[in-house]
């Protein structure tokens, strides 16, 4: 093989790695924030106590086994070699350069541990997945790659948290004594002298000590309550990095594989379909409040939940799972999970556009109606004769009078030259000021017009992807470059993908912490949460079926049947998770959403492996 072609399967990794690295630097900085601090701290945490730990398990016990082991026992040691060898170098270089004290630590750990984890966990895996690459079938080289990397990762870990750590924690000892040893104060004097000393010190330490109690800010109870609540990757800056960041990655990358000129048209029925399920399921909502005699406040959130379903990480798990069963009825394992993403990033994208702007306004609409109530219920009314309306008539006047002397006084009056000025300026300035009055009016319209429609709401991140997805998918001449083995620039889709593919765990862990709110409230009736549960997983459903069928007979779907059970089970999904958020922003039943998420999604587990059984019956 020639070196050249070597050279590009190095190449693209470590590309894939500065291109990640790249988008993470953008994300921190001020002007974005999205990985500030606070968000690096707790992803960092997850990465650590959950990601990391389920890697190394699953890939460990993919490809070690008792015979491979033995093989293996050269690694720690390989791995221990390359931190004595590194650590010795190190010590030699702060000893040539005559490095600070403060620092002999950082530089000698910094020469003896090398990232043994995302680094080699990105370019082993892309490097076999290279056309060119030297180390056989891409699935068997990939598969034992990641396990290789994954104890090597592990085996780092031990080594860094034991011998550098300790490395650095000794010169950290040693230079902390130094700087103490030339940092004390000898004084040396009697009487008076040291007298005056000791006052001034003590002023100056009393004086320190109210400044730094002055700068501290006493936090409300109300808001220590809120933040206790309010941390951690659950809350707002998880959801930030998923929504900014995974999943436009994953819609984008999955869209540019599957979707082409010419599948794009058989997939016309599938926004139509989606928009069927928000109505239907709206309708079934609506008829459900009035049967149950729903409370006012909880319109919104209860047609909500009938109307939109989950069609984010759910999906995302059950098709590609699916499809990679032995017994699945959609085919080649591989194509079947490539073109399952596909169609679940599509629907996921439109599913976006559909909340954000169908059920977002119904629950703001009943919102509004429920805040009218509590307004009027709170009126005042004042039912009272003789003294006491004197009373109140006189100083309702009086301070009528003072609101309009205080208006008046606001009043700028012209100088009668300038007025006189004005009377004779007409004609032109007049024709100028009817112009600029009427494009002032036609910008009012413009702006209200788009404030109705909300492009906001419409442009989230998910469908950015979905169209620079589908037209890099769609264009041609741009495919042929960004898609394929052989793409040039292949490197960007590929960085795209990998990025995405944290979207399911990190959605996943993010529904299951809200549902924990769920288990710490109540008030909401037997009778509702049945029937919330009637309605998404057995009158939908059924009739998904009816439609998908009639759409089949008169050829609007055609004959594929992974695309007609994605079409099918869009409509038996539990309620999107996008639901709580919106409640919280208009404030109207909160703590009742938490409770309805749990129970439908308890109920899920059950339902979804019911119906997805059933039509793949239908289907095979």
């Amino acid at each position: 093989m020639a070196f050249v072609d070597l050279f590009v399967v190095a190449l693209f990794p470590v590309l894939k790695t500065l291109l990640i690295t790249a988008v993470g630097l953008l994300l921190a900085i001020d002007r974005v924030n999205i990985l500030g601090d606070s968000a690096r701290h707790h992803l960092n945490n997850v990465v650590f106590y959950v990601f990391i730990p389920a890697l190394v398990g699953s890939s460990l016990a993919d490809t070690v086994t008792a015979s491979s082991i033995v093989s293996l026992w050269f690694m720690p040691v390989n791995i221990l070699l390359t931190f004595i060898i590194g650590s010795a170098l190190g010590w030699v270089l702060v000893k040539i350069t005559k490095t600070p004290e403060h620092m002999h630590g950082l530089v000698i750990g910094s020469c003896a541990a090398g990232n043994l984890g995302n680094l080699l966990l990105i370019i082993v895996p892309a490097v076999c997945e290279e056309s060119n690459s030297p180390f056989g079938d891409k699935l068997t080289c990939s598969t034992n790659g990641q396990g290789l990397v994954s104890l090597s990762m592990a085996i780092g870990a031990v080594y860094i948290w034991t011998y550098v750590y300790n490395i650095i924690r000794a010169y950290g000892n040693v230079s902390s004594k130094d700087i103490a040893k030339a940092s004390t104060i000898s004084i040396d004097c009697t009487g008076k002298t040291l007298d005056m000393f000791l006052e001034n010190y003590n002023e100056a330490l009393i004086q320190s000590r109210r400044s730094s109690f002055e700068d501290v800010e006493v936090p409300d109870d109300e808001y220590s309550e809120a933040e206790e609540h309010d941390t951690g990757l659950e809350d707002y800056e998880g959801r930030r990095v998923v929504f900014y960041v995974f999943i436009p990655a994953l819609v984008g990358s999955s869209l540019a594989d599957t979707v082409t000129a010419s599948s794009i048209v058989s997939l016309w029925f599938m926004p139509v379909n989606i928009l069927l399920t928000f109505i239907i399921g709206s309708a079934l909502g609506w008829v459900l409040v009035k049967i149950t005699k729903t409370p006012e406040h909880m319109h919104g959130l209860v047609i909500g939940s009938c109307a939109a379903g989950n069609l984010g990480n759910l999906l995302l798990i059950i098709v590609p799972a699916v499809c990679e069963e032995s017994n699945s009825p959609f085919g080649d394992k591989l194509t079947c999970s490539t073109n399952g993403q596909g169609l679940v990033s599509l629907s996921m994208a439109i599913g976006a556009v559909y909340i954000w702007t169908y059920v977002y306004n119904i629950i703001r609409a009943y919102g509004n109606v429920s805040s009218k109530d509590i307004a009027k219920a709170s009126t005042i009314s004042i039912d009272c004769t003789g003294k006491t309306l004197d009373m109140f008539l006189e100083n309702y006047n009086e301070a009528l009078i003072q609101s309009r002397r205080s208006s008046f006084e606001d009043v700028e009056v012209p100088d009668d030259e300038y007025s006189e000025v004005e009377e004779h300026d007409t004609g032109l300035e007049d024709y100028e000021g009817r112009r600029e009055n009427m494009f002032t009016k036609i910008k009012q319209h413009i702006d209200i017009f788009f404030d109705k429609i909300n492009l906001k709401m419409w442009l989230t991140p998910s469908t950015i992807a979905t169209i620079v997805g589908v037209l890099i998918g769609v264009i041609s001449p741009i495919r042929k470059l960004m898609i394929g083995d052989n793409a040039p620039l292949r490197v960007i889709n590929s960085s795209a993908s990998l990025l995405g593919e944290a979207t399911v765990p990190a959605m996943t862990l993010i529904v299951g912490a809200n549902l924990y709110k769920g288990l710490k409230k109540s008030g909401v009736g037997l009778w509702l949460i049945v029937g919330i549960l009637v309605v998404r997983y057995i009158a939908l459903p059924l009739i998904g079926i009816l439609i998908i069928k009639a759409a089949q007979h008169v050829g609007f779907v055609g004959s594929d049947p992974l695309y007609t059970f994605v079409l099918l089970i869009q409509y038996s999904l539990p309620p999107a998770m996008a639901i709580g958020t919106i409640t919280q922003l208009f404030e109207v039943g909160e703590s009742e959403c938490s409770v309805i998420m749990l129970w439908t999604y308890a109920v899920a587990a059950i339902s979804l492996t019911l119906w997805s059984t059933f039509f793949m019956w239908l289907l095979s």
